[in-house]
């Protein structure tokens, strides 16, 4: 469910570009305008508001806002307004380009397992066209091993999101990833069940595989000894977890990117962001009952200034 509020009555794309353009004039941007316009329009009215600006003042209204705005708020603010398979583009080579190997698997792993397949191929198109190469050229150059099989099946493999899977089928899947995890010899059938079912899909092998083992996927995997864990299980954990609990798992990648001393702005940016008009209200249940304490409080105590009132406007906070 989308956490942003919406105004009662469609809004003009023709008066919110005239604000905006208004906002931007003069000594100083009016931010809190900019913030009461962008942060309360969906994607479409979004996308809108670019072309109707670009035709009324012959300029890319994202240019003008990376002109007028600063730091986190600039970088929020942009990714807010990139349609959604050029900013998943952005993300995976920002991704691609870490030097934090988990850090790198983490981002894939969350893009990768939540879309759907023409979904991954617009990402795909989006980043050709924004960096002059293929995505699995760049996955094959970074990665190695069992995760770059993985996630080149995720951009080339095919699978029906429409079609169910009955119990049977999901209780045989839920077998062979565990015995495919845990005899270390092979992760072809893992990757091959991850890449080839759809989330539905997933879900249910993963709730047979809850059944049968009488826990998590993600649980038996972190369980497992440090000798015998590598990468590939670790990424495999991270896409169990954010398929079959992507409230829980979203909500815990938010707090650790607040937790302790300093803040992950980058992931703090990504998660809100790119959930806001998904399921981020969900999100925002979930870490209240882990946490005991509200998502916007915690946000609130590690934000500061426009930057806290655009990330709070997404939460839902008015």
């Amino acid at each position: 469910m989308s956490s942003i509020c919406l105004p009662p009555m469609v809004p003009n794309p023709n008066l919110d570009c005239l604000d905006l353009h208004r906002a931007f004039k003069g000594l100083g941007c009016d931010a809190e305008e900019v913030i009461r316009i962008l942060a309360h329009r969906n994607a479409s009215q979004r996308a809108q508001i670019r072309m109707v600006y670009k035709n009324m003042f012959e300029e890319d209204i994202c240019k003008r806002l990376k002109r007028e705005l600063h730091y986190h708020f600039e970088k929020a603010m942009l990714m807010w307004m990139r349609e959604a398979p050029e900013r998943d583009a952005r993300i995976l080579r920002g991704a691609l380009k870490t030097s934090n190997g988990l850090r790198r698997n983490r981002i894939l792993a969350e893009v990768f397992s939540t879309k759907r397949m023409d979904d991954v191929n617009s990402i795909a198109k989006a980043y050709h066209f924004l960096n002059g190469r293929p995505l699995q050229d760049d996955i094959e150059a970074t990665l190695s091993g069992s995760c770059q099989k993985l996630f080149v099946q995720y951009l080339c493999g095919t699978r029906d999101e429409a079609a169910d899977l009955e119990p049977h089928f999901a209780l045989e899947d839920a077998w062979k990833l565990h015995n495919a995890l845990f005899t270390h010899i092979d992760d072809t059938t893992a990757i091959h069940i991850l890449t080839s079912r759809s989330q539905r899909q997933l879900r249910r092998i993963f709730d047979a595989y809850r059944t049968t083992h009488g826990q998590e996927a993600f649980e038996v995997i972190n369980q497992m000894d440090g000798r015998c864990k590598n990468e590939f299980h670790t990424t495999v954990m991270m896409i169990a977890k954010c398929v079959s609990s992507p409230e829980e798992y979203f909500s815990e990648v938010l707090y650790k990117s607040m937790k302790g001393l300093g803040t992950d702005d980058d992931t703090l940016i990504r998660v809100v962001v790119t959930h806001a008009e998904i399921d981020l209200a969900n999100i925002k249940a979930a870490f209240s009952r882990r946490y005991k304490k509200p998502l916007s409080a915690m946000v609130h105590s590690d934000t500061t200034n426009n930057y806290r009132k655009f990330l709070l406007a997404l939460i839902g906070v008015p």
